[in-house]
């Protein structure tokens, strides 16, 4: 868990408005970690595994991220082909945001020369 407090991330209620008991007025969540949902295609899927090491390049003024997948979809979307494999990569430094496009290298063996 992170030292950093909770991040509001969206707000469905504006000053003065009454809300229900059930009412939804903030959405708050603890950034110091952030998923990584990478689209991968059916022709790679046999080649992704849980555990398989991915370098994530957040892009310009972020450093590049290491993790490791920590799940695979077993299911295939039928309009795009394509499956999703999650990457958990600690963001103590907030510099990853929910949302961002990122570019990412999943390491599937490693050879000596």
């Amino acid at each position: 868990m992170s030292d950093q407090p909770p991040e509001e991330i969206e707000r469905h209620v504006v000053r003065g408005e009454m809300l229900k008991e059930d009412s939804q007025a903030f959405i708050v969540a603890d950034l110091g970690s952030v998923w990584v949902n990478l689209t991968v295609y059916q022709k790679y899927l046999s080649t992704v595994r849980v555990g398989q090491t991915v370098r994530v390049s957040p892009g310009t003024g972020v450093s590049d991220k290491t993790g490791t997948i920590s799940y695979v979809s077993p299911f295939v979307d039928q309009a795009t082909r394509t499956a999703t494999a999650r990457i958990v990569l600690d963001n103590e430094k907030g510099e990853l945001r929910p949302g961002l496009f990122v570019t990412a290298v999943i390491i599937s063996g490693d050879f000596e020369v």
